[in-house]
């Protein structure tokens, strides 16, 4: 049984033009991340809500559907999916979030599977660090068009990026978690 599952080629071209297109039109709209527990300087980056592209979350989210049985199986998960969270994240010159679990307060313990969809604004890639530290011994580097999926009780933490501070420099990902049905 697999701790985490690390996929390339995720998305076929013209969605992944989607995604990129949505970040982009979109960059406004970007508001600072916090954490559920309220503790300063755990997490830096931005945000932008599902609610700002409900087509490419509604495409996305099948998409990720569709997988489920298989990633489900190779985790070693039993449950009944339910809802799908989605963020985009943006994570520019020195942002970062420190190691933490997906499913450790009450309004996230419904969380039962994390995933993390990298792409780049631009290639080639603008940015050095933002890698994925899993349970502090597995390291997932943010290669453009891949997915990692794993447990949302595992440890992991988004190592400090550096990059211009451009926006389109950032380090981008389609995050979220898949919930068991209540």
């Amino acid at each position: 049984m697999a701790n985490y599952l690390w996929w390339r080629d995720f998305l076929d071209p013209a969605m992944v033009q989607q995604i990129r297109t949505t970040a982009l039109l979109n960059q406004s709209k970007f508001v600072p991340t916090s954490v559920s527990t309220g503790v300063p300087d755990y997490r830096k980056s931005t945000v932008l809500w599902h609610y700002n592209y409900m087509e490419l979350y509604n495409k996305f989210t099948d998409k990720l559907r569709s997988y489920l049985p298989t990633v489900m199986a190779e985790l070693g998960e039993v449950f009944v999916p339910g809802q799908i969270e989605v963020q985009m994240t943006s994570s520019g010159n020195q942002e970062f979030f420190k190691a933490h679990t997906d499913n450790g307060t009450p309004d996230t313990d419904g969380r039962k599977i994390t995933f993390v969809y990298y792409f780049l604004l631009k290639e080639p890639k603008q940015f050095t660090g933002g890698e994925l530290i899993l349970n502090q011994e597995m390291t997932i580097y943010p290669n453009h068009n891949s997915i990692v999926w794993f447990k949302a009780g595992l440890w992991h933490e988004v190592m400090p990026v550096q990059s211009s501070g451009e926006f389109l420099d950032s380090r981008v990902t389609l995050n979220g978690w898949v919930r068991g049905q209540e």
